[in-house]
């Protein structure tokens, strides 16, 4: 199966080539991540922007501009959650593979943090 891999990224976890994507969405990222040589499940998953927010009256909030940005460090870490905790393997062929939402199984703390231009 042809796998469109225009902005795809590339990244080699456990002797295995993938490519990967990321993309946000009204309050969290989407994450796609598919073998780049087999026709191995294609992994979906999403992570919350995890950003701090600070009020600006008494009901509002407004966001810092310190989301979580998506880099290989955090694929690594999810490719491994796949395989190890959830028998994900990149040989095998099947449908779609997802882990939902998963901020709360990964570490994040060291995370690359985006900043806001003043």
């Amino acid at each position: 199966m042809a796998r469109n891999t225009k902005h795809a990224r590339n990244i080699t976890v456990a002797n295995t080539e993938y490519h990967w994507r990321a993309s946000g969405n009204d309050g969290y990222i989407s994450i796609t991540i598919w073998p780049k040589h087999s026709a191995g499940s294609v992994i979906s998953c999403s992570l919350s922007y995890q950003e701090s927010w600070k009020p600006i009256g008494a009901h509002c909030l407004l966001s810092n501009g310190d989301q979580i940005v998506v880099t290989n460090r955090l694929i690594q870490r999810i490719l491994l959650l796949a395989i190890r905790s959830h028998n994900y393997d990149p040989t095998e062929q099947g449908g779609h593979f997802n882990l939902r939402c998963i901020d709360s199984e990964i570490d994040t703390c060291d995370a690359v943090r985006a900043k806001r231009k003043p």
